[in-house]
């Protein structure tokens, strides 16, 4: 009776795809991966999540999946061929599941459904992982150590049953061989914030999301700290260490495939990830600090490279500023512009024309949306302040005030305030991206408040533009 229904099944399977699904060995070529195997070894890679579960349990081994990669070029049908642990077993078929960038096999000429398997690894990634809560463990000095014998601090991070924090960490110092509670300033802080889009057309523009931050004794973010969509879905994991980026941050669809990997470089600076909707790697770039992108790799949506090792035809979408989306396209030579360059709003009309030499700007002339045209000699002229970046520094300096009631507290920590540079100079649409303490939160707004008037607005491609700036704003007692 059992191989009766299992049979049964099969024919349903087959019938919905209204053609035989062959096995690997009956046909001429095989499913692959759109750019080769390393580009779905760098997607599983990122995607992977690590169940908590698993991470409690020490895990460690290869979840074996099968599916079938159709004509389209998608993959459905994913099932576990061989077990390593229900939760691991879960996150390995979601994770190949999200993958749909395939050549589809061939026979007779023809693409035709072959089924495709793999194996995902799962191995632990963090220590001190037990149900409802992370133990870590420090040295005198403040830095990690792997077992408890050694340790003169202890950290204890109660989390859910996804491993997310959802209490403030408890910290205790050794005593003899017993552990004692300290009264620290440790803390879960969980606040909404308006993230915004300049590099994804298949986002929304902005989003109200939900981040649940950890900041250390110094108030100072410390940690992994989680972003959620309106839907609960996991929207980013950002990574510091007393305040400082570190680590790779990942950013995600609302389906839960990875849409951007940041890694945080030694030195300052950031190497980005972007992959299609599908799965299907689009490019690879530096974002160095202060300088602008260079686009380093680049794959259209079929899989094909077209830009590598920074030369070959490119084409970059992104939106400008608070403008429109915008595709660039031209070529690259050693990162570097060359050639014609033209920019295209999103309904094809023309919004730019011209002319670089291997990185030098020649010429340039951009079209409004009557067809006025206006010629420039640079592409972009950024909003500044009076006296340029010495004089902001002088100025946030001289009109600064530690609040008394942070002093008190010894609260330290680095605000991140946005507002809006309007064309005449005057500011606007002022907003705290990144709190600290309301007393500080507060004084950065009032002190960027006081910079109105006092800013020469930008300009892009001969025309006046609103830029939205973002400026850090540190407070640190002497």
């Amino acid at each position: 009776m059992k191989k009766t229904f299992t049979v049964f099944l099969l024919c349903l399977q087959l019938t919905a795809f209204g053609q035989a699904v062959f096995k690997p060995f009956e046909v001429e070529s095989q499913p692959e991966p759109q750019g080769g195997l390393p580009l779905l070894e760098k997607f599983i890679e990122v995607n992977r999540r690590m169940p908590y579960a698993a991470e409690v349990a020490g895990v460690k081994g290869t979840v074996y999946v099968s599916g079938i990669v159709g004509t389209d070029g998608r993959i459905t049908g994913v099932q576990v061929v061989r077990s390593l642990h229900p939760a691991c077993d879960r996150e390995a078929v979601r994770v190949l599941g999200l993958f749909n960038a395939w050549k589809p096999g061939q026979k007779g000429g023809k693409a035709v459904p072959v089924e495709f398997s793999y194996g995902i690894k799962f191995a632990p990634t963090r220590s001190g992982c037990a149900p409802g809560a992370i133990t870590t463990y420090y040295s005198a000095d403040g830095k990690p150590v792997a077992e408890e014998a050694g340790a003169q601090y202890r950290l204890v991070l109660p989390v859910d049953s996804l491993g997310y924090p959802n209490a403030a960490p408890a910290l205790a110092r050794r005593k003899g061989e017993a552990w004692k509670d300290m009264d620290n300033r440790f803390a879960r802080r969980e606040k909404l914030e308006t993230r915004y889009n300049y590099t994804n057309p298949n986002l929304p523009d902005s989003l109200r999301v939900r981040r649940i931050s950890l900041l250390s004794v110094r108030n100072r973010l410390q940690g992994t700290q989680y972003v959620f969509y309106p839907s609960g879905a996991l929207f980013a994991t950002e990574s510091y260490e007393d305040g400082q980026a570190v680590g790779t941050w990942l950013y995600y669809y609302p389906n839960g495939l990875v849409c951007q990997a940041d890694e945080q470089l030694q030195g300052g600076g950031v190497r980005e990830w972007h992959w299609y909707p599908n799965g299907q790697l689009k490019q690879v770039g530096l974002r160095p600090e202060r300088k602008d992108y260079e686009l380093l790799n680049q794959w259209d949506a079929q899989g094909k490279q077209t830009v590598q090792n920074g030369s070959g035809p490119a084409k970059i979408v992104s939106r400008l500023g608070e403008m429109e989306w915008v595709t660039e396209t031209g070529a690259l030579i050693n990162r570097q512009r060359h050639g014609t360059w033209t920019g295209r709003r999103a309904d094809g009309q023309l919004y730019y024309r011209e002319e670089w030499d291997n990185g030098k700007f020649l010429r340039g002339t951009s079209y409004g949306l009557q067809v006025d045209a206006i010629t420039y000699d640079k592409p972009k002229i950024d909003a500044e302040f009076e006296g340029g970046l010495p004089g902001l520094g002088e100025f946030l300096t001289g009109n600064m005030s530690y609040p008394r009631d942070a002093a008190r507290s010894n609260v330290e920590g680095k605000v991140a305030v946005s507002f809006v540079v309007c064309t005449d100079g005057s500011l606007c649409d002022y907003q705290v991206i990144q709190s600290v303490h309301p007393s500080l939160d507060e004084e950065a707004i009032r002190v960027v408040k006081e910079m109105n008037g006092k800013w020469k607005g930008g300009i892009l491609r001969g025309r006046p533009v609103r830029v939205k700036y973002n400026l850090p704003i540190n407070f640190v007692l002497q």
